[in-house]
């Protein structure tokens, strides 16, 4: 909503039924591969170059993943001097290996933060009062650390991976689902197979949300826990 002196202004930011273009879609149906990696790799590539239209110097946050990997690379090719930021967790499942490697691979400064159990659990209760609301992952508190070493280091714009992942299913969750679907599109002569497909690519999303939500109600309970030590209400 938007009010103004004239009124409130009602407006859909975004819906499915009226921004998806269904013509568009079928009038690619008989595309091969070559020509949608292209049309991929061309939106991506603007979606980037238009993030880099800063006055000021811009960074990339990266955990060597293919999202990131994909959004610094392009930023690279038009930012010499990109400097990436990644989370050292300090533990065997660190992603500054990866990070590293790819920061190597594309010539770029990469800036590990370190952020090890204290500095989650001291950075906690200030990441819920900056979402203003109990969040749904702990990488949340990742991302306020990064922000918070790239602005100390003068970066106030830095391109992230954020949602790529879904796009380009980069989550054990979104293959399996994605092979459950396709097993789903058998002939119909297979219904009972089909059926029993669908169940199975559907079973992800309840599950999920069933953690999503346990995982909110955890969140909120030790972030109200820290909030007194952190110096925030």
């Amino acid at each position: 909503w938007r009010c103004t002196r004239r009124g409130v202004e009602r407006r859909t930011w975004w819906s499915l039924e009226q921004d998806l273009d269904v013509g568009r879609i079928v009038a690619g149906v008989g595309d091969g591969p070559d020509a949608w990696e292209a049309r991929t790799q061309a939106a991506v590539e603007a979606a980037v170059l238009s993030h880099l239209a800063s006055d000021v110097p811009v960074a990339a946050f990266t955990s060597g993943g293919v999202d990131s990997n994909l959004v610094a690379a392009i930023a690279r090719d038009h930012r010499p001097d990109l400097v990436a930021f990644t989370v050292d967790t300090c533990d065997p499942a660190s992603e500054t290996p990866a990070a590293t490697a790819m920061a190597r691979h594309l010539g770029m400064e990469l800036r590990p933060v370190r952020f090890d159990r204290a500095a989650h659990l001291r950075t906690w209760a200030h990441a819920v009062e900056a979402i203003e609301h109990p969040f749904v992952h702990p990488s949340q508190v990742a991302s306020l650390t990064l922000a918070r070493a790239a602005r100390a280091d003068g970066f106030t714009v830095v391109l992230t991976g954020e949602g790529a992942d879904e796009l380009f299913g980069g989550y054990d969750f979104l293959r399996r689902t994605r092979a459950h679907w396709r097993e789903a599109r058998l002939p119909w002569s297979r219904l009972s197979h089909r059926r029993r497909a669908a169940a199975r690519a559907l079973e992800d999303v309840p599950f999920r949300y069933q953690a999503v939500r346990r995982e909110r109600e955890t969140h909120l309970r030790l972030a109200v826990a820290l909030a007194p030590l952190c110096g925030t209400s």
